[in-house]
């Protein structure tokens, strides 16, 4: 009993602050450029409590914490006039009355808060723990591969390969996975002696990609100043955004595309998982969460910030909007989509879970 409120609790903690990060966003570049804000809310469906502060906005927390929403002056006709029928918002504090660039301000922003959050926590948990780093020193030879063949043994440091000074086992990989074709060259220090190694790599069934059969040393601690901790956190968010992006790209290869897709059911037992592992483990999901909220909302699936983004663009380059109420049945459709699609991953979850 007392997991599953840990795990209920996380799950409202953690998916709570990726969206009130991402509708921050929204919120503040829309007040930034002078648009009207009806509501900021967090959740969905009934609202448990509101309050309306100075500047007439509605700050609300709803039933159904999967997401939220900032409601904007000129986006919605009903929301636009009152009772009486008279506009709800002066001359310039709607949505739509702004340039294109302000509008694709606005809507980036929300997907760029989340880019922000997931460098802010990795940072934190550099500057706190300090950076992973593997140095080039082989800590495994698997048998039966070409490295063990060659003589190569733990403890043996990769200087070089292929005549390119290598100094972390990342760039010892990436020199590897280039030589398709042929043989490799390794120069090595073992027993503070140089030595020169030539093998050739087989190919990874999985793929497609050149290895040798060897694994690094586990890696040492590098502690890190506060500015060195922000770097790092940048890199290996670019580091996370390029693997997240292949994996996506692959994703309709897969026989049953909706299987490599995880939906609340599936996310609420592992952010549970990374609650009772440690706070360490959290911040880690949380990040790689914030991220991936913010690409998903980047792609051009109608209802999202990417489909948005489009019809801005499309507006900057030809100079009048979409008909206003052709675009809103473009992103209802894909709205119903998305629900259809959430049914089906949680489907997916619910009986992966009762397996």
């Amino acid at each position: 009993m007392t997991s599953f409120l840990v795990s209920v609790i996380a799950t409202i903690l953690v998916l709570g602050l990726l969206v009130l990060v991402h509708e921050a966003g929204h919120y503040f570049a829309g007040r930034a450029v002078g648009v009207k804000v009806y509501e900021f809310a967090i959740g969905f469906g009934p609202m448990l409590f509101g309050k309306t502060g100075r500047n007439q906005t509605l700050y609300s927390v709803r039933a159904i914490p999967l997401g939220g929403f900032v409601k904007f002056a000129g986006m919605d006709e009903e929301e636009d006039t009152d009772e009486d029928g008279a506009l709800r918002y002066r001359p310039g504090e709607g949505f739509n009355e702004k340039k294109p660039w302000q509008k694709g301000l606005v809507i980036l922003a929300g997907p760029l808060m989340n880019f922000v959050l997931t460098i802010l926590i990795l940072a934190g948990i550099f500057f706190k723990l300090g950076v992973p780093v593997i140095e080039p020193v082989i800590g495994e030879v698997i048998k039966n591969m070409p490295a063990e063949a060659a003589g190569l043994k733990p403890g043996d440091r990769i200087i070089a390969v292929n005549g390119k000074t290598v100094t972390d086992w990342e760039k010892v990989v990436q020199e590897i996975r280039k030589q398709e074709q042929g043989r490799v060259s390794l120069e090595i220090l073992r027993n503070q002696k140089k030595m020169l190694i030539e093998l050739r790599p087989k190919k990874d069934p999985a793929t497609g990609q050149s290895m040798i059969g060897i694994s690094p040393q586990p890696p040492k601690m590098k502690s890190v100043n506060l500015w060195e901790a922000a770097g790092y956190g940048v890199l290996y968010t670019g580091k996370i955004t390029s693997t997240v992006l292949h994996y996506l790209a692959n994703l309709f290869k897969m026989p049953d595309p909706t299987a490599g897709l995880a939906g609340p059911a599936r996310i609420s037992m592992e952010i549970g998982k990374a609650a009772q592992a440690g706070w360490l483990n959290l911040l880690q999901l949380a990040a790689l969460l914030s991220l991936q909220l913010g690409l998903f909302n980047l792609l051009p699936i109608p209802a999202l910030d990417g489909s948005r983004l489009l019809f801005v663009g499309w507006e900057g380059l030809v100079g009048r909007r979409v008909d206003p109420k052709r675009e809103n049945i473009v992103h209802l459709v894909g709205f119903a989509l998305l629900l259809v699609l959430m049914v089906v991953v949680t489907v997916n979850d619910i009986s992966q879970l009762m397996k």
